[in-house]
C-alpha cells in the first residue's frame, strides 16, 4: 500500500491519503465522509482498484 492507491472491499471504494507507522489516513470515495486513520489491518482484505471502476460505481449510482 502506498499514497493515493484507491482500494476496495465489496462496496466500499477508499483512498490512501496518508500512510504513518501505526496508521493509515483514507477517505470513503463512495459515501464521501470525513477522512479517517486507521489501523492498516483493517485494511488488509481491501485489493487494488483503478479510478475507472471508481467512475463507473459513481455512474451506477446516480
Amino acid at each position: 500500500m502506498k499514497k493515493y492507491d484507491l482500494l476496495r472491499s465489496g462496496d466500499s471504494i477508499v483512498r490512501v491519503l496518508d500512510i504513518q507507522q501505526e496508521r493509515v489516513f483514507v477517505i470513503d470515495c463512495i459515501n464521501r465522509k470525513m477522512p479517517v486513520w486507521m489501523e492498516p489491518e483493517l485494511l488488509e482484505s481491501y485489493v487494488g482498484c483503478t479510478d475507472e471502476f471508481l467512475a463507473g460505481q459513481m455512474l451506477e449510482r446516480r
